[in-house]
């Protein structure tokens, strides 16, 4: 059972991906709230896979990106966000996240099977996915 940890601000988000994640077999290592939280606990926990939003308090999601692949450059990174900024995306996939999920996706079961948890296998079994969903 593959290790994820997920870090976002919103509360709601994060009920809602460790309730659709939990039921589709993961396991949820942790929940970061803030960048500082999810570097420290991707340090302690090494998840299999990081789910990681853009905007955050304390770091945001490309620090955290950077700060992490730089310590562990085989770090498996999914980057989720409600931007739907092509340049952060792009940029995101160049600093080396392996996909990236827009939180429309999130809303309803079928969105959520259809479109991110095909990216979240794909970026489990493969090294290098790179991926918008």
């Amino acid at each position: 059972m593959s290790r994820i940890l997920l870090c976002d601000d919103s509360n709601m988000i994060l009920k809602i991906m460790n309730k659709r994640l939990t039921d589709a077999g993961f396991q949820i290592a942790g929940q970061a709230k803030d960048g500082d939280e999810c570097i420290k606990m991707y340090s302690e926990l090494q998840p299999d896979l990081l789910l990681l939003d853009i905007t955050m308090p304390n770091k945001d999601g490309r620090e955290c990106l950077a700060e992490i692949i730089a310590r562990y450059p085989k770090a498996k990174i999914i980057m989720v966000s409600a931007l739907s900024d092509q340049t952060v995306w792009q940029e995101c996939l160049s600093q080396g996240a392996l996909a990236f999920i827009n939180k429309s996706n999130l809303s309803t079961e079928e969105d959520f099977k259809a479109n991110v948890l095909t990216v979240i296998e794909k970026t489990l079994n493969k090294n290098n996915l790179k991926a918008v969903a």
